[in-house]
């Protein structure tokens, strides 16, 4: 699992802070950003499997950066840690897409947290799966179609030779 990277994103530097002490030893890698603008260039440059981000965040907040993770990042798996627990904010970023999992500050490491990343990282690692499944099955149906359009050549010379060899026949017999 250490190939796998999980973006944590808060404006409150103690808390990036203790989420790195607190997941020194887990077998992924940690990355860190205090706003939105941070979050975009860590996710350009690395592949992140989980983002895990606050919701009230200055400039950019953390549903407008779910969103733009949804589009831009569709296999990346998308948790708000945060204080703000305005239970129709919450519905909404689950309903519409933008979050998989709802954690509330202070979080308990093992008994929420790292579940929630594990859990994570599993589905991240299933939509990516299924996402290369999709593809190669694309790419067999179109190599499928090309194979039908060479067969379909294929008998069309084999008629004309025939029918070219029964010419022949006819002229070599009369």
């Amino acid at each position: 699992m250490r190939d796998m990277n999980i973006l944590f994103v808060d404006d409150e530097e103690n808390i990036l802070k203790s989420l790195k002490r607190a997941l020194q030893g887990e077998p992924y890698n940690v990355f860190l950003a205090k706003n939105a603008n941070e979050a975009f260039k860590i996710l350009k440059e690395y592949e992140i499997a989980v983002v895990i981000t606050d919701l009230n965040m200055p400039e950019i907040n953390g549903l407008e950066l779910l969103y733009s993770v949804k589009q831009n990042y569709p296999d990346t798996v998308r948790v708000i840690l945060s204080g703000y627990t305005d239970i129709r904010v919450v519905l909404e970023a689950i309903k519409t897409g933008e979050t998989h999992r709802f954690l509330t500050k202070p979080w308990k490491l093992e008994e929420e947290l790292l579940p929630v990343i594990n859990q994570s990282i599993g589905i991240y690692k299933a939509n990516k799966e299924r996402r290369m499944l999709k593809t190669e099955l694309e790419e067999s149906k179109r190599e499928n179609e090309n194979l039908k359009k060479e067969l379909e050549k294929l008998k069309e010379r084999l008629k004309l030779f025939e029918q070219e060899n029964l010419k022949l026949k006819i002229q070599n017999s009369g």
